[in-house]
C-alpha cells in the first residue's frame, strides 16, 4: 500500500509541476471565430468544439483486458493532438497545430471483468483541465488462442474555459492480445474503434472587446451575443486507434496513436466540411 501511495504522490507532483507554469496562451477567446451575426462563425465554433472534444477524448492507453477484481493501475500520460489552428481561438493568437496534454490516469478492477477509471488532463500552457470517468467491460480475456475483446464507455468534462462549456461522451470497442517475452515481460498490441459525441454551449460573449468605455456605456448590450449550441446528437466522429503496452514486473510503458475525421454537413462558403485530428502519446505506469 505504501508503494501505491508513493507512486500516486509522485505522479500528482509531476502533473502539478506542469500546471504551476501555466500561462493563458492556450486559453480560448472564442470571439476570434467571428461575429455570431455571421452564419459562418457559428459553423467555425462547431468545428472548434469538435476538434477540442476529439483532442481531449482521443486517448485510451488501455488494452482490452481488465486488471481483475484486485487490480489497480496508476499512470502518468502525455499526449499531443494535431489540430487545424485556423479554428482554434487561442488567447495568444498562436498558429501552432499541436495541443499538449499531460494527464494522471487511475484504473481499478471491479470483478466480473469490469474496470472503473478516472483521468485528469491538463491543457498545457492554459488554465483548463478536463476530467474523465470511464467504465470498461472485458467481454473476452485471457484465452490462449483468442484475442481479448472489450467495450468502454466514458464521459469527459472541460473545466476552466471562460466563454463556453464542453462535454464529450463516447463508446469504443477494442481488441488485442498479450504475448510473453522471455518470461520476464509482456507485450500487448491493440486496436480499436471509438465513437465520440461532442456537446458545447457558448456563454454570452463580448464580440468587440476593443470598443471603448464610452461606446460600452452608450450601448452596453449591442455587441453581446452567443454562438449556436453544439448538440450531442448531431456532432459525432469516428476515431480509430492502435497502441502497444509493455509490462515488466509492475512497471508499464504504453504508446498509442489515433486518427479522427470530423465531418459536418453545411453549405457555407469558405468553411470546410471536414477536419482531421491526429492524437499520439505515451504512458508510464505501475500495476498493483
Amino acid at each position: 500500500m505504501r508503494r501505491l501511495f508513493t507512486a500516486i504522490a509522485m505522479m500528482v507532483c509531476l502533473l502539478a509541476s506542469s500546471a504551476a507554469w501555466a500561462t493563458p496562451d492556450e486559453d480560448f477567446r472564442i470571439y476570434q471565430l467571428g461575429s455570431p451575426a455571421d452564419a459562418a462563425s457559428h459553423m467555425k465554433f462547431r468545428l472548434f468544439a469538435n476538434q477540442l472534444g476529439v483532442a481531449l477524448s482521443g486517448f485510451n492507453f488501455e488494452t482490452p483486458s481488465s486488471g481483475g477484481h484486485t487490480g489497480f493501475n496508476v499512470g502518468l500520460e502525455y499526449g499531443a493532438a494535431k489540430i487545424n489552428h485556423a479554428y482554434w481561438p487561442r488567447f495568444s493568437g498562436g498558429d501552432s497545430d499541436y495541443v499538449l496534454m499531460p494527464a494522471l490516469h487511475v484504473r481499478k478492477g471491479l470483478g466480473f471483468s469490469f474496470e472503473l477509471g478516472a483521468r485528469v488532463s491538463y491543457l498545457q500552457n492554459s488554465s483548463m483541465v478536463a476530467g474523465t470517468l470511464e467504465l470498461k467491460w472485458a467481454l473476452n480475456e485471457g484465452l490462449r488462442y483468442a484475442p481479448d475483446f472489450a467495450v468502454r464507455g466514458y464521459v469527459t468534462r472541460l473545466f476552466g474555459a471562460s466563454d463556453f462549456d464542453l462535454t464529450t461522451a463516447g463508446i469504443d470497442v477494442g481488441i488485442g492480445k498479450r504475448f510473453g517475452i522471455a518470461g520476464v515481460m509482456t507485450l500487448t498490441p491493440y486496436l480499436g474503434w471509438n465513437l465520440i459525441f461532442v456537446h458545447a454551449d457558448s456563454r454570452m460573449i463580448e464580440t468587440n472587446p476593443t470598443r471603448t468605455e464610452e461606446e460600452a456605456m452608450q450601448a452596453p448590450f449591442s455587441t453581446l451575443s452567443y454562438y449556436d449550441k453544439v448538440e450531442l446528437s448531431e456532432n459525432y466522429s469516428n476515431r480509430f486507434y492502435g497502441g502497444l503496452r509493455f509490462v515488466f514486473n509492475v512497471f508499464e510503458i504504453a504508446l498509442e496513436f489515433s486518427y479522427t475525421k470530423i465531418s459536418i454537413e453545411h453549405d457555407i462558403a469558405g468553411v470546410p466540411t471536414w477536419l482531421e485530428v491526429w492524437n499520439f502519446g505515451g504512458k508510464l505506469g505501475v500495476d498493483f
